[in-house]
């Protein structure tokens, strides 16, 4: 039942509609925010999406635990059955951990090479062959956060075809704008990703705008207004 109600409220469904189909295999995405907002929440209802779907994902979290980034799985969990009204959310947990890894890294351990390497092992040891990979708190301001490094991220994706979802966290003035309407810290290298969202708080919503839809042109009134304690679609 929280597979339906889920699938019936969750944004990925508009979005994936506004960008003709969603991000793709082999293909980068990145939702942008300030703190706070929802990013990771956002990471996770992707990860939900496709763990409903029976897929395989794998979420990465830089400079958190794996405890703490279950934690964030459970809340979540929690509060989706609490609106929807369903029991046992510890239940439903553990089946869809089945489906999922949690790889977590230091800042300053954590890297392009060794990420593919435990991909590798995961592939080779476990059999586990992920479609989605979720990367949280990759740090876009860092000397060797460039055009490389994500290059390096795209090989990834390509070469084990996955889709792979960022989260990157924009400054509360966003003063710094590139030409095609990307605000830092992805204004630089916004050619290499396929699907930019941005998360704009407003009085009583979340609203998501998309700022690139591969190389199409990207439609501005997206009718998406999401719950900002839960991140699901609100209803008009």
């Amino acid at each position: 039942m929280l597979k339906q109600e889920f699938t019936l409220k969750s944004p990925l469904r508009i979005l994936q509609k506004a960008t003709r189909g969603g991000l793709g295999k082999g293909n980068l995405g990145v939702f942008m925010a300030r703190a706070g907002v929802g990013k990771t929440a956002c990471l996770i209802h992707v990860a939900l999406d496709s763990l409903f779907k029976n897929q395989k994902a794998v979420h990465v979290g830089i400079g958190e635990s794996v405890e703490e980034i279950q934690v964030w799985y459970r809340e979540i969990l929690s509060d989706l059955c609490t609106s929807f009204d369903i029991q046992d959310p510890k239940k439903i947990a553990e089946e869809l951990e089945r489906q999922r890894i949690i790889l977590s890294y230091t800042p300053e351990t954590f890297t392009v090479r060794k990420l593919a390497r435990d991909l590798e092992d995961l592939s080779k040891d476990g059999g586990f062959l992920p479609e989605i990979l979720l990367i949280d708190g990759f740090d876009f301001e860092k000397e060797d956060s460039g055009w490389d490094t994500l290059a390096a991220f795209e090989h990834v994706a390509k070469d084990r075809s996955l889709e792979i979802w960022f989260s990157a966290r924009t400054h509360r003035e966003p003063n710094v704008v590139n030409t095609r309407g990307i605000p830092a810290p992805c204004h630089e290298v916004d050619d290499l990703f396929s699907v930019i969202i941005f998360l704009e708080p407003r009085e009583d919503a979340i609203h998501l705008k998309l700022l690139k839809d591969h190389e199409h042109p990207v439609r501005q009134d997206l009718p998406i207004r999401l719950n900002p304690n839960t991140l699901l679609l609100m209803d008009e």
